[in-house]
């Protein structure tokens, strides 16, 4: 059987395209709103034995921690990842959060807005 070769080319275009469209339209999960990382948070300065983990599911935070989160004005907001930092003795869980579930199809690169939160141990939103 003989192969329509510039429809074969047309369809590898059609994918090429649409690849590099998403990758560059799409937002970067992966990268920390405002470019804070563990290290901005002013209560560890100087702790060399800092660590951080991932927390993936909600019901792993404490009960203080969580409470905070659906009381803090971004309880509507997604939550793009969870970490909990250790270091000089304290507990701070950091959430990396957007809005983009609050928005529909047609604004959401325009409006979208991303922001962290910082809890401690204790249920005590830090301020920025």
């Amino acid at each position: 059987m003989k192969k329509n070769k510039p429809l074969m080319k047309l369809h590898l275009l059609i994918v090429m395209i649409l690849t590099l469209s998403c990758t560059t339209a799409c937002p970067q999960l992966n990268s920390t709103p405002n470019n804070k990382s563990v290290s901005d948070l002013n209560i560890f300065a100087g702790d060399t034995t800092k660590t951080s983990t991932r927390i993936k599911w909600t019901w792993q935070l404490p009960i203080l921690v969580r409470n905070a989160f659906n009381k803090s004005q971004f309880s509507n907001w997604y939550v793009q990842k969870m970490i909990r930092c250790n270091g000089n003795g304290k507990t701070i869980y950091r959430f990396y959060l957007n809005n983009g579930n609050l928005l529909d199809g047609d604004h959401y690169d325009n409006l979208l807005k991303t922001d962290s939160l910082d809890i401690t141990v204790e249920g005590k939103i830090l301020s920025k």
